[in-house]
């Protein structure tokens, strides 16, 4: 029972005092970093232009990655959106050349009435 007791008393003083603790230790270290700012102004500017072009180089790479890859595409059907392509056998330059509107809106009117 008394080693119940021990551990119930020091589990309450850590509770008790673990947050005052680290707090004391958290604002030392606050008033130090704020200190050395205040004496080094150059560094402070070095420093705070790195995170303003690290910040905003991430937002602008994250926006292109929502507007590309992740937010869906705003059609009713994005899945069935395709692209058609023709290739050209026996002529000088063979490749594959992307198909005109005219020449996809006939092939899609071909297969609906297939």
């Amino acid at each position: 029972m008394a080693a119940l007791q021990l551990w119930w008393d020091t589990i309450r003083g850590v509770v008790t005092t673990a947050p005052r603790e680290h707090f004391d230790l958290l604002r030392g270290d606050v008033r130090y970093a704020l200190r050395n700012l205040r004496r080094h102004p150059g560094s402070t500017a070095v420093a705070a232009l790195a995170l303003a072009v690290g910040i905003g180089a991430n937002t602008a790479v994250f926006t292109i990655v929502n507007s590309v890859l992740i937010r869906t595409l705003p059609y009713a059907d994005p899945a069935a959106l395709v692209t058609m392509f023709e290739t050209h056998v026996g002529r000088p330059f063979q490749g594959r050349n992307r198909l005109a509107s005219v020449v996809i809106l006939e092939s899609a009117r071909r297969a609906a009435l297939a």
